[in-house]
């Protein structure tokens, strides 16, 4: 329950945040405003807060309590009004005469700070979005020319598909659902490709025996290695092997 919390509070220590310090902002100016008392922002701020707290204890099931799916970019939604916020508040800072010459210098400085960080942001998120999917485009590199079927997770297909421009959709197929090995003849397959092999037990345990627990007949091509080695990227390296 602490995910967001600690994504929109402490996002300063993680060079791959989104958010930075920004968050921090946004309090800020929800306290002027409401000690202010700018009554058209009162709105905002209820569509910040309903959003939020949707997010961090809403649920996507009527019939249970299944809490929502949390992922960084989830919390790009609640951007919108976060700026709506902040401008009226940095709008309504401006307004009075007194240090005025002050007050524009400060906003300038922010205004510099938050676009720094943000081109800097975008610079740490490209290089690890990039170097993530590093691993895969080996993966497609070594078995686009081969006749034979790809098995691995659909995870993994997708990106397969997708690097060969859906031309070959006949040549890749998931591994989930899979319950007789004797289907595998003649092809390759890729096991620890995603986190899921590694983070995500439920999908580990729905594989067959064979999957888990590799026979001697697989023969291993190779560990695929792309020398990224950022968290959680470094939790594991995709195996190739041969089925005959």
């Amino acid at each position: 329950m602490n995910y967001y919390p600690h994504l929109l509070f402490y996002g300063i220590e993680n060079k791959y945040s989104y958010f930075s310090f920004f968050f921090y902002l946004v309090v800020i100016s929800i306290a002027f405003l409401l000690l202010k008392r700018i009554k058209k922002s009162y709105p905002i701020i209820l569509w910040l807060i309903i959003f939020i707290l949707y997010m961090q204890y809403g649920t996507m099931s009527l019939s249970q309590y299944l809490p929502v799916h949390r992922l960084d970019r989830h919390l790009t939604i609640i951007t919108i009004p976060s700026i709506l916020l902040v401008s009226i508040a940095l709008y309504e800072f401006l307004r009075g005469k007194r240090f005025l010459v002050f007050k524009r210098i400060l906003v300038l400085a922010v205004f510099f700070a938050i676009t720094f960080v943000w081109l800097n942001s975008i610079t740490n998120i490209h290089y690890l979005q990039t170097g993530a999917t590093d691993d895969t485009k080996l993966i497609f590199y070594y078995v686009k020319d081969k006749d034979a079927r790809v098995y691995s997770d659909s995870g993994t297909i997708g990106h397969l598909r997708f690097y060969s421009g859906f031309r070959e959709d006949h040549k890749y197929y998931t591994i989930e659902g899979l319950t007789d090995c004797s289907q595998l003849g003649n092809s390759y397959i890729i096991v620890k490709a995603t986190r899921g092999w590694v983070e995500f037990h439920p999908f580990i345990n729905s594989l067959p025996d064979c999957v888990r627990n590799i026979p001697d007949s697989w023969v291993s091509i190779g560990i695929i290695d792309s020398g990224f080695k950022e968290p959680p990227y470094n939790l594991y390296n995709p195996e190739i092997y041969y089925i005959p």
